[in-house]
């Protein structure tokens, strides 16, 4: 059994599977290679597609599921982490009506 868990941040998907009895790591990669773009149209904020994310997490989960050759039933749970400072909103069904903001904070 396994779990896996993904860092969901503005710069790309981070997933790590790992041995559920032993807690060592079977493998870690992020998604894309490259970071994901950002807008900035404001000078306090920057702007990301929200449906990126989801894409990310999808991509990246399919290449761990096919390099480590292992079964999603295999997999007893999920963790999730995102990052902080984002608004995303959203319709009653879930869909995005805009990019999400990505606050910027100034620490004095």
């Amino acid at each position: 059994m396994y779990y896996i868990g993904f860092d969901i941040g503005s710069f790309s998907v981070k997933l790590a599977l790992v041995d559920a009895l032993s807690g060592n790591k079977i493998i870690a990669l992020h998604e894309p290679q490259e970071e994901v773009a950002v807008t900035a149209l404001q000078s306090d904020w920057t702007e990301q597609d929200p449906n990126s994310w989801w894409l990310y997490v999808c991509k990246a989960t399919k290449i761990v599921i096919k390099e480590v050759n292992v079964s999603v039933k295999e997999i007893s749970g999920i963790a999730i982490s995102y990052q902080m400072h984002g608004l995303v909103v959203v319709e009653k069904s879930g869909v995005p009506l805009r990019d999400s903001i990505l606050l910027t904070l100034e620490l004095y």
